[in-house]
């Protein structure tokens, strides 16, 4: 043994028995014997480690549990005083890392020898330094894009590695320990890519999801504004949602797979209505990424999916602001937090939000079906624009790597933006829902400040979205969906307004019986040029609206604001009853004008 090992061994047994047995450390085992859980002796500390610090940053106490961040796994660990033994120190470090920090000058072939001393000394230092201190889990941050207080940048923790980024310089690889903050590590997300995403393959990320079927001209790029905020959730100041409604076989599963295809893996998948918000919470564990939620309608058959539903829809309100759910544990201990700073996507046939509470956090875009011809062209469209972008696995890489050198600029744009938009007639929150998607936009598209030009394009697509939600509004919606529903006569496929038409210009006769048992079949009487009267049982609206948004729904919109003296609203639509042929009692029906099922009367 030589003088300086025999100096470093004397002060290891220095220590005081006492304050051993005081932090429950085994004080018995053997000089010199080997565990499975000590590393060799030419083991050197992990590069994790910065010399001279601790493999263990201690964070503070909260509930009488100490909590510390493993520099070597990444990782947050809860431990009560008493578990400061052996077993549990070596879990999350090894022998070398607690011996490169206490004795730096310690050879490594004496570490493994002194391994009950070395562990003894840890533990009661450790105790020392969380004395006092509080834990403040918000100083804990998962996966994703934050904003970093000491630089001004946004930080991107990929779970393997932390980049910072300021101004437009490329992002920088940095400590995961900084400013207060711990950057904890978990399964990897794409690194930035070495070059970013152009402003031409920008302008094909807009292009492609704009070749849709959507009702309003201005939803591709209102989407395209959405998915940068979603991905840059975690330093934004508000966090929009949007709620994609489509009818059956309009391309609604395309979509949600072409968005994956450009954000996977940054995101969080929560299909179907049975799809818990618990699991959603667990898969998120406080990252601030997007979540794609489909098949999430309204009215889902069971209870227990309607609640998800609405438990998830709770979710996406509070993440809006930024905001916390704490959960208590099973065994009655400290309570568990969960950062919500994600936005939402919901796709579903129908939706469960309120008009007077949720249109300032969620946009509603929907796709209408289309014929055949124009199908092919937007298939076609996409195609193209999806042959401008980079390969499947790394869209997301140049994505990220453009929008960190974006974000400074960005959030510049926030404030102008949103004044403009408040001075357009925007509400205070829904112009901040829209200033953060236009500016979203606009640094995937153009990058840089704004010009006036720019903020006054977002002006007109804001005022053309509420223009969109008067004129496209439900009750037209289902007029449409009710004419182009299909009625058989005799083997022949007819949609209601064709069979209507028809109807009106037959003379009495076999052929014209045929046609109205038909329509009755459907629950439909028409009386020609006057009215079309429609049966409100379920079996009847679930045959005729089958597959669209009003499957379940088309009585409450078609008669919606009818007033209770009349019984008429401001369509003319008027709840009724009329007798059907052939039926003992008259039936509860919805009488609508005859102009809005055929506006084409003949000529006198």
């Amino acid at each position: 043994m030589n003088d300086t090992e025999r100096n470093a061994r004397a002060a290891l047994l220095a220590d005081d028995a006492a304050q051993d047995a005081a932090v429950g450390l085994e004080t018995t085992q053997t000089q010199g014997a080997a565990t499975d859980t000590v590393p060799p002796a030419s083991a050197a500390p992990l590069a994790s480690v910065p010399e001279g610090e601790s493999p263990l940053v201690p964070l503070g106490k909260r509930g009488g549990v100490c909590y510390y961040y493993s520099r070597p796994h990444g990782c947050l660990y809860e431990l009560a005083p008493e578990k400061h033994t052996r077993l549990s120190l070596l879990a999350v470090a090894s022998l070398a890392d607690y011996a490169s920090w206490l004795y730096p000058d310690m050879p490594l072939d004496a570490v493994e020898r002194q391994e009950a001393a070395i562990l003894r000394r840890a533990s009661r230092r450790l105790l020392e330094m969380t004395a006092g201190k509080i834990f403040n889990p918000a100083a804990v941050r998962a996966r994703g894009i934050w904003r970093d207080d000491e630089t001004g940048g946004v930080l991107y923790n990929t779970g393997a590695a932390c980049y910072l980024a300021t101004g437009n310089a490329a992002p920088v690889q940095v400590d995961a320990v900084r400013d207060g903050h711990i950057y904890t590590a978990a399964a990897a997300l794409p690194a930035p890519a070495e070059f970013p995403l152009s402003d031409e393959q920008g302008r094909a990320v807009l292009e492609f999801l704009s070749a849709r079927s959507w009702t309003w001209e201005h939803a591709g790029e209102l989407l395209t504004g959405f998915l940068v905020n979603a991905i840059l959730a975690g330093c934004m100041p508000f966090r929009g949602h949007v709620w994609v409604n489509a009818p059956r076989n309009t391309g609604k599963t395309a979509l949600r797979d072409d968005l994956l295809s450009l954000l996977s893996p940054f995101c969080s998948v929560s299909d179907g209505s049975v799809s818990t918000p618990a699991a959603l919470r667990a898969d998120l564990n406080g990252a601030p990424l997007p979540v794609i939620c489909d098949e999430q309608d309204a009215d889902a058959g069971d209870a227990r999916s309607s609640s998800n539903v609405a438990k998830k829809l709770e979710l996406a309100r509070i993440a809006s602001k930024g905001g916390k759910v704490s959960m208590g544990t099973t065994g009655g201990g400290v309570t568990r937090d969960f950062t919500l700073l994600s936005c939402f996507l919901f796709l579903s046939v129908d939706n469960a939000l309120s008009r007077d509470t949720d249109l300032t956090r969620w946009a509603l875009l929907r796709l209408r079906a289309c014929k055949a011809d124009e199908l092919d062209k937007l298939l076609a469209r996409q195609r193209a624009a999806r042959a401008k972008l980079p390969p499947r696995g790394e869209i997301i890489a140049c994505i990220l790597a453009r929008l960190l050198r974006q974000s400074s600029a960005l959030l510049a744009n926030l404030p102008p933006l949103t004044e403009a938009l408040r001075r357009g007639g925007a509400e205070p929150r829904r112009a901040e829902m829209f200033a953060a998607w236009m500016a979203g936009a606009h640094a995937l598209l153009h990058g840089g400040v704004m010009d006036s030009a720019a903020i006054a394009h977002a002006v007109d697509v804001m005022k053309s979205y509420a223009g969109q939600e008067e004129a496209e509004n439900d009750f037209a919606r289902c007029i449409d969906c009710l004419r182009a529903a299909r009625v058989s006569v005799r083997g022949i496929q007819y949609s209601v307004e064709t069979l209507c038409r028809i109807y009106a210009r037959a003379g009495d006769g076999e052929a014209r019986e045929d046609m109205r048992a038909a329509l009755a079949s459907c629950g439909i009487q028409y009386v020609p040029y006057d009215k079309l009267l429609l049966q409100t049982s379920p079996a009847f609206i679930g045959l005729l609206f089958r597959g669209t948004e009003f499957e379940r729904r088309a009585v409450s919109v078609l008669t919606a604001g009818c007033c209770a003296a009349s019984r008429v609203n401001e369509y003319g639509v008027r709840l009724t009853s009329a007798k059907q042929k052939g039926s003992l009692t008259p039936r509860r029906c919805v009488s609508i004008p005859a102009s809005f099922i055929e506006d084409d009367p003949p000529q006198e």
